[in-house]
């Protein structure tokens, strides 16, 4: 007979006095909330509370059953509260014996955390049962397991749960009174034994119903019968207030009346987690805070977090170094305006990098510790009150590689990233495109961030083998939505990042890239830099709020675990062709077809090779400047920009093809191969592809630069392999 798993709706303690005592192969694995989670009662009511509500449970066992529960330590004040004692106190007062006290690791030992600890207790109690030394098992559980959201029991420590259960206590239907997502049921039903739970919230209890995979538990497959019961009621009982997703999810409620060891006062009703259960979370207000971080500084934030303490949100986190509150002009003081940030399922966190702004205080000299800054974020998030524990990045360009930085150092509570028009790593071709310095980006981030390596160090040397492998993609262990734009400031640079991802990341499977028709400031209003944008350039910002869209879609399948989002079923790739997406496994493309155009001196441009030469007059005082493309500063335009003015100074050779009798879609790398020589001792040779309008009109498409005596290494200038009179050839 297939094992059968029944989640009841309603007050998990109400049903325990019901059914106490429980059958003699019933036995007990449970978690309770901590203070956070029930605030009506107070600190020290929710103490007392604790205790009681574990020794009610002790009580309901028959007298060779067992009790498992599973708890992690808090702080409240800068000291921490410990969870095991309460139950201990509970237990004892019920007259109910300890059988044993683990340790389940949370993290690798030697990992500093900052909220909550890097292990958790798994603490055993029977009437009657007693365990004879050749039944001891391992004290220390290496791993946790994996966690179906961020307060959940681990499989790992469900697993020895159950089956220990099994073994001594003979037990063959597992309770558990706080279920929520019903991690503890669902592992009792792949090891062949029946579970019960109880659950206050209906979407959290039908949730625990959904099939579970027995292979994630080592054994095999099971039929399971799932059935649900009853309504969601309310008992009256004292001293038990309202209760929030415990740490496994789940809810209890109540109502806490005078007198009763809950301090007095009111409190019950309905309340849920992401899922909200039946309460409305849209209601959320501002907040400034200071983030401590582990060497004793702190990081100024607002924290945009529900005002009803029932709601336990996943949570966006913003990381700047150009002002949290200018973030929260563009992103969050627009309703209607912004997709994402519209939602109501999500808290926001919009933080100020160490050292700029309101985090002005915290920077340390050297290097700062952006990475470890981005952890300590992210748990000091999952120990909120306002939090379900499940936390996201997003943020462009230099909030772009902020995510990067944090995603490597691992936080447990980081679900996914949406890493927007950046590279993982700047490298050498970054500021040194061709071998040319890109002056603009070279000149903006040096100013603002500092010119680390790139003034002293012209040529690929060490330094930049440094640099360009600083952050691992084989430490990116939380899934990534990245977003490239074809004209932004290194399009390039986000492909390679999603390819490096895809090579070595232990969650490939689940990164996805989108690419559209953006320029960099696609994301960020109309406005660059200061300036608004002409409206030649607005064409190439995200209007329809693709980028927001799709992030919200790619947030709610990874933080609030919604099956039904469109992120649900993208292709690796997805990618914007003249306003049309369509889709493909992998970039570049599999289906792309390499296609040479030759030069000829007539100044053509044609699929026939010729031969000839084209003499080009120039003045390195007086270079041919930038207009349009991949550009930063206000004075630049961006995006696709008619070039034909370029034209008119004289200094360019120009080659033409004939009209294309159909349209020809260019994707993958473009490649250049010139045979020259040059009457300079060096001579940079720029290259812009461009689009002829039907009006004559030229728009660019792309463009690249080469310094010639870097042209087979960027290690070691080449010398010219000889010059007469005014010519050098290479």
């Amino acid at each position: 007979m297939s094992a059968t798993r029944t989640i009841h709706t309603g007050d998990g303690l109400a049903w325990l006095r019901e059914h106490t005592p429980l059958p003699a192969d019933h036995s007990i694995i449970t978690s309770l909330p901590d203070s956070s989670e029930l605030p009506a009662l107070g600190f020290e009511g929710w103490r007392q509370w604790f205790s009681d509500t574990s020794a009610l449970i002790c009580r309901t066992l028959a007298p060779t059953a067992a009790a498992i529960f599973f708890q992690t330590d808090v702080k409240r004040d800068g000291t921490w509260v410990d969870k095991a004692y309460l139950v201990q106190r509970g237990a004892e007062g019920a007259g109910v014996a300890q059988l044993w006290h683990k340790v389940v690791c949370r993290a690798p030992a030697g990992t500093a955390t900052f909220g909550r600890p890097a292990y958790a207790h798994l603490l055993c109690f029977s009437k009657a049962l007693r365990l004879e030394l050749k039944d001891s098992t391992a004290d220390v559980l290496p791993r946790l397991g994996e966690m179906t959201w961020a307060r959940a029991m681990g499989i790992d420590a469900c697993i020895a749960s159950v089956r220990f259960l099994e073994k001594h206590a003979a037990a063959r239907t597992i309770v558990d009174p706080f279920c929520g997502l019903g991690t503890a049921c669902a592992v009792a039903n792949a090891l062949g034994l029946d579970s019960i739970g109880v659950e206050l919230s209906n979407k959290r209890a039908e949730k625990a119903l959904f099939p579970f995979d027995a292979t994630r538990v080592r054994g095999p497959a099971m039929t399971m019968r799932t059935l649900i019961t009853g309504a969601v009621t309310l008992a009256t009982l004292a001293g038990c207030g309202r209760l929030h997703p415990a740490e496994d999810g789940g809810t209890a409620g109540g109502t806490a009346t005078g007198g009763g060891s809950g301090g007095g006062g009111t409190a019950g009703g309905q309340a849920g987690g992401s899922d909200g259960g039946t309460l409305d979370c849209s209601a959320q207000t501002f907040t400034d805070v200071m983030i401590p971080m582990r060497d004793g500084k702190s990081l100024a934030a607002i924290v945009r977090a529900p005002t009803d303490p029932a709601c336990h949100l996943p949570t966006l986190l913003v990381q700047t170094p150009y002002n949290k509150d200018t973030a929260k002009t563009l992103w969050l003081s627009n309703p209607g305006s912004n997709p994402l940030f519209d939602s109501p399922h999500y808290a926001v966190v919009i933080e100020d990098w160490r050292g700029f702004f309101g985090s002005t205080p915290a920077r340390v000299a050297g290097a700062q510790p952006y990475g470890t800054d981005g952890y300590d974020t992210v748990e000091w998030i999952s120990t909120q009150p306002w939090s379900d524990g499940n936390v996201g990045t997003w943020g462009v360009s230099a909030l772009c590689q902020q995510q990067y930085r944090t995603a490597v150092t691992k936080p447990p509570h980081l679900k996914a990233a949406v890493p927007i028009f950046c590279e993982m790593n700047l490298g050498y071709d970054t500021f040194y495109p061709g071998g040319v310095l890109r002056r603009e980006y070279f000149e903006f981030l040096s100013t603002y961030f500092g010119a680390g390596i790139v003034s002293d160090h012209p040529y690929r040397d060490v330094a930049w083998t440094i640099a360009e492998n600083q952050l691992a993609p084989a430490d990116v262990e939380t899934p990534m939505l990245v977003v490239a734009g074809w004209y932004d400031l290194n399009p390039a640079g986000s492909l390679k990042a999603f390819n490096q991802l895809l090579a070595s990341s232990p969650a490939a499977a689940k990164h996805r890239l989108l690419i559209g028709d953006w320029i960099h400031f696609a994301t960020g209003g109309e406005s660059a830099g200061g300036r608004m944008l002409s409206p030649e350039e607005l064409q190439w910002v995200d209007n329809a709020k693709v980028i927001q869209r799709d992030s919200l879609a790619f947030f709610d399948l990874h933080l609030r675990g919604n099956a039904a989002s469109a992120a649900s079923t993208w292709e690796k790739v997805r990618y914007s062709r003249n306003g049309t997406w369509l889709s493909s496994p992998g970039w570049p493309l599999t289906t792309t077809i390499g296609r040479d155009f030759y030069l000829s001196a007539d100044g053509g441009l044609s699929s026939a090779a010729s031969s000839g030469d084209v003499a080009l007059t120039y003045d390195p005082t007086n270079p041919s400047p930038t207009k349009g493309g991949g550009t930063l500063l206000p004075p630049l335009t961006h995006g696709p920009t008619d070039q034909t003015s370029l034209l008119a100074r004289g200094d360019a050779a120009h080659f033409v093809s004939p009209p294309l009798a159909s349209n020809l879609d260019l994707a993958g790398p473009l490649t250049l191969k010139l045979r020259v020589s040059t009457t300079a001792a060096d001579t940079d040779f720029a290259v812009r592809v461009t689009d002829v309008q039907p009006d004559g009109g030229e728009l660019l498409l792309s463009e690249g630069i080469r310094r010639l005596k870097l042209r087979t290494s960027y290690q070691t200038p080449d010398r010219p392999k000889g010059c007469r009179r005014s010519s050098c050839w290479w």
